[in-house]
C-alpha cells in the first residue's frame, strides 16, 4: 500500500494532470511532514502563477506555509471576518486592537482571536463581531480610495 502522504500527493496529481482553471483542496498538508507539506504548496504556488486558481482550506500552517499565500479568508462562526491580501490581515486585526506579539505565527495568532472559548463565549464572539465591523469599514474605505482616484484619474486625462 502507499502512504498517507503518498495518497495525498497522489490525489492532488490526479486533480493536476487535466490543468483546470480552479482547484479545490481540503487540508493538503494534513499528514505530511513539514518539508513535504512546504513541496506541495510550492508546487500549488506554481500552478497559481498558470492561470490556476487555488482555493484551499489549511488549520495550522507553519510560519512558513502560512507566507506562501498571496490572499487569505478567515472565517469565524460561519462568517467572513477578512478577505484580502494576506500582508494586510494583521493590520485588520491591530484596528480592532488586538496586536500579534512579535516572532509570532500570524495564523496561530488569528486562530486564538477568532476561537470561540469554553466560558467566554459572548466575549469571544463580540471580538468577532468588532472584527467583521472594522473589515467592513476597511473594504468601504479601500471602495472610496478607489472611487477618488477614479475621478482624479478622469479629471487629469480627459480633461488634459
Amino acid at each position: 500500500g502507499i502512504s498517507g502522504g503518498e495518497c495525498r500527493r497522489l490525489s492532488i496529481a490526479s486533480q493536476v494532470i487535466s490543468k483546470p482553471k480552479i482547484i479545490f483542496l481540503d487540508e493538503p498538508t494534513c499528514g505530511l511532514d513539514s518539508f513535504t507539506a512546504e513541496t506541495v504548496i510550492n508546487i500549488l504556488k506554481k500552478l497559481s502563477m498558470n492561470n490556476c486558481a487555488i482555493i484551499s482550506t489549511i488549520h495550522q500552517p507553519s510560519s512558513q506555509l502560512f507566507n506562501s499565500f498571496d490572499r487569505l479568508i478567515l472565517l469565524a462562526e460561519g462568517k467572513i471576518v477578512y478577505s484580502g491580501p494576506r500582508d494586510q490581515a494583521i493590520g485588520l486585526f491591530q484596528k480592532a486592537g488586538f496586536e500579534c506579539p512579535i516572532n509570532y505565527n500570524p495564523s496561530d495568532f488569528f486562530i486564538e482571536v477568532l476561537a470561540i472559548k469554553s466560558g467566554r463565549e459572548e466575549e469571544c464572539r463580540t471580538q468577532i463581531t468588532k472584527l467583521i465591523d472594522e473589515n467592513a469599514k476597511m473594504i468601504k474605505d479601500r471602495r472610496s480610495q478607489n472611487e477618488n482616484l477614479e475621478v482624479l484619474f478622469c479629471n487629469y486625462y480627459l480633461k488634459g
